[in-house]
């Protein structure tokens, strides 16, 4: 018996060191250890939401479920459209009619929807947590028949997360007006 305990307590140390070596690699492996659960979860409906309200076309919901950085893109996207058209616009009254799923607000996203299928997000991907910091997120979310991921940004805004529509996606600039 003797002789087994000297042969395996250096075998259990060499384990030891070898798991040791590989911990870092391990660790670097999964971005998102270092937040709770709660925490992705809550991030990855944010993630969600905007595609889902796509799907049901609750614009009015969607606008408020996206940063605010892709609000003011798109609002300056719809501006800009409303100068080559020769066609009065106010930013305050766009912003209200985004606010509450009005008219030019429908036009936009139906246009939207016309270049984007959020079905294929939903129901055609793979979603997994990405690098994650105080004040923004990533999710990676895959294609059945994608080889790359596409990293959705997610930001953290008064507290919430919101969609960084315009973070992740180029999709509004190539809606025909």
């Amino acid at each position: 018996m003797p002789m087994r305990n000297a042969i395996t307590r250096p075998a259990w140390s060499g384990l030891l060191i070898l798991c040791l070596l590989f911990l870092p690699m391990a660790c670097r492996s999964v971005p998102d250890a270092g937040i709770s659960l709660g925490e992705q979860e809550r991030i990855l409906a944010a993630a969600e939401k905007p595609f889902v309200l796509m799907g049901q076309k609750d614009f009015r919901t969607l606008w408020g479920s996206i940063s605010q950085r892709s609000r003011v893109a798109i609002l300056n996207d719809v501006l800009k459209a409303c100068r080559s058209l020769h066609v009065e616009c106010d930013r305050n009254e766009l912003q209200a009619d985004f606010a509450k799923g009005g008219p030019s607000a429908m036009i936009y996203w139906e246009n939207y929807l016309a270049a984007f299928d959020p079905n294929t997000v939903l129901r055609e991907s793979r979603w997994s947590m990405g690098n994650v910091s105080a004040d923004e997120a990533e999710v990676l979310v895959r294609h059945r028949e994608s080889q790359k991921a596409a990293i959705l940004r997610i930001m953290k805004e008064n507290g919430e997360w919101k969609m960084g529509l315009d973070e992740s996606f180029g999709v509004r600039k190539w809606i025909r007006w």
